[in-house]
């Protein structure tokens, strides 16, 4: 029996709390005043200064960090994508340090993996189905692994964005509506500026969602919706990728994918991996060593989901059975693509060698399977309440616990803390970090100047950046201020 009732507003609104009630231990390293110890701590906190700089000179779009590269500065926003950032500074323009507000970008992008999840299923598997599909995106490994681990916070708030890009694109696909059209050419730019990997690796998985659904409602202009609206998300993001494609053969960008470490050839993960029950926190370079775990919890749920949606009768939900196995070929195809047996398809496309890294692709494998653990309602729907809500609570509090096991940091730093520090002098200190292009390694260029010219062999000394020299030793400067000379 059906209660109408989970599908009011108010209903939804119930939901909505008990996925940010169940996001505690999800977020529980972050609640206090001290900043993680991961594998880009202060390079996230430098990003955050110097946009905040930038804009207080009045950039709204400040593509040149002027302390980064010992001082001489690093066109960081050229290449890389700056949404998080900017949702980060927004939180320190309502007033929170910049620890703070990168704490809060942080919390804010683990809540919207769960209200993403839940609206994306909902439209498959119904509320309770739903809600656990959220449950298991929130607390899927390699979520932590990006945020407690490599602290790759855009590539983590990517995996945020995914889901509310099917969602939008599903309801678009379903029905003509601008609103729809609206929301998932701005979600799909959203993506592309915080994460300009994970949007490549996305954008195939979208082409066949789109063409897949349209082709489940018969509707071929369904397909000309979605393309007209990833048209416009492309539009509506080139700010950011079309100077990054225009000026990339004018830097290293080579360097990118060089490095041995670096080359996917050697990134390519062995299955077993996929379920070995071991954590670590040490990535190793290129981060191989790295726990590459989908959740134990997570797989045995979506296997059992879709043994029982099999056993639906075709007559009674044939759709249904149709977009499981979706699902399911799609992670069967994610697999294949993250092994070596891939490696014909990764050297054909060149592009490719830009992901460094196969592994990458648990992003969407987290998504897929998180997507499949809810389905398990859907075979239960017609059962009442009662019996779901007993079979829905200890399935939430397996999954919950044991990715609490997995929501833990290596450690805190103790001298980082007050803004009074996180200034420009932070950034140029001790020649700031080896991601800030400021140690005396940066004059390795081969290993850290992706983003430098080409030209640029050598760093001059950082004792003198910023300061002016003359050939013949004497110099003059006059500034003129309306009609004063200095």
């Amino acid at each position: 029996m059906k209660n109408t009732k989970l599908f009011t507003i108010p209903g939804i609104i119930k939901y909505l709390c008990a996925i940010i009630l169940l996001s505690v231990f999800a977020v529980s390293p972050l609640l206090n005043d001290k900043w993680i110890l991961v594998g880009e701590s202060i390079e996230q906190i430098l990003r955050v200064i110097e946009l905040d700089r930038g804009l207080n000179e009045g950039y709204l779009y400040p593509r040149w960090f002027g302390d980064l590269a010992g001082g001489f500065g690093y066109p960081y926003f050229v290449f890389y994508s700056p949404l998080i950032y900017y949702i980060a500074e927004f939180f320190h323009l309502l007033g929170f340090s910049i620890i703070a507000s990168l704490k809060c970008m942080i919390i804010l992008g683990i809540i919207l993996s769960g209200v993403g999840m839940f609206f994306l299923a909902r439209s498959f598997w119904g509320s309770y189905g739903a809600l656990v599909s959220a449950v298991a995106y929130i607390y899927v490994p390699y979520r932590m692994v990006n945020l407690y681990i490599r602290g790759d916070f855009a590539e983590a708030f990517a995996m945020a964005i995914f889901p509310f890009i099917l969602f939008f694109f599903y309801k678009l696909i379903l029905r003509k509506s601008l609103l729809y059209l609206s929301l998932s050419a701005i979600s799909f730019a959203a993506l592309i500026l915080t994460h300009n990997c994970s949007a490549l690796i996305f954008s195939g998985f979208l082409t066949c969602f789109i063409l897949f659904f349209s082709l489940q409602s018969r509707s071929w202009t369904s397909v000309c919706r979605g393309l007209l609206s990833i048209m416009w998300a492309l539009c509506l993001s080139a700010v950011f990728w079309l100077p990054a494609l225009w000026e990339k053969e004018l830097v290293n960008i080579h360097l990118i994918y060089s490095n041995a470490a670096l080359d996917f050839h050697n990134n390519f993960v062995d299955l077993f991996r996929l379920f070995h029950p071991g954590w670590t926190f040490d990535g190793g370079i290129g981060g191989y060593n790295l726990p590459f775990q989908v959740g134990n919890p997570q797989i045995l749920l979506m296997i059992i989901s879709l043994g029982v949606i099999m056993k639906i009768d075709a007559s009674e939900g044939i759709q249904i059975r149709e977009s499981t196995l979706f699902f399911a070929v799609s992670l069967i195809a994610v697999v294949f693509l993250m092994t070596s047996s891939s490696s014909f398809f990764w050297e054909s496309i060149q592009t490719m060698r830009y992901l460094q890294f196969p592994w990458r692709l648990l992003s969407l494998l987290s998504l897929l399977i998180s997507i499949m653990c809810g389905a398990l309602f859907y075979y239960f729907k017609k059962e009442s309440i009662g019996v779901q809500q007993v079979l829905l609570v200890p399935v939430i509090m397996i999954i919950v616990l044991s990715g609490a096991q997995q929501s833990r940091v290596k450690g805190y730093y103790t001298n980082i803390s007050s803004d009074d520090r996180l200034t420009s002098d932070f950034v140029k200190q001790d020649g700031g970090t080896i991601s800030a292009y400021n140690t005396n390694e940066m004059d390795k260029i081969i290993d850290y100047g992706s983003f430098l010219p080409k030209t640029v062999t050598i760093l001059p000394d950082k004792e003198k950046a910023g300061q002016v020299y003359s050939n013949d030793k004497t110099y003059s400067v006059r500034i003129r201020l309306d009609s004063v000379s200095i």
